[in-house]
């Protein structure tokens, strides 16, 4: 039976490559970020070609829906 609606344009295994990129270490891809923004996840996955065109909004709310922060680098602490 078809559903009503429009029909999604990124496939779940472009989600998961999207997901899988903003949690992986900028530097690991040559980027000179110590972190990662939706823009800049967008702009990789096109890179990448994992996808043909994506905003940086929607990469935003998949990464909100499963709660996943881009990955930081790690941050000394120096308090006593």
């Amino acid at each position: 039976m078809a559903r009503s609606g429009r029909r999604r344009r990124f496939t779940p295994v472009q989600v998961a490559e999207v997901k899988a990129l903003a949690c992986t270490l900028p530097a690991e891809t040559g980027a000179p970020l110590s972190r990662w923004s939706s823009a800049e996840v967008a702009t990789e996955a096109i890179t990448r070609e994992i996808a043909e065109t994506i905003s940086a909004a929607t990469v935003r709310r998949w990464l909100a829906a499963d709660a996943i922060k881009p990955w930081p680098a790690p941050v000394l602490d120096l308090s006593p």
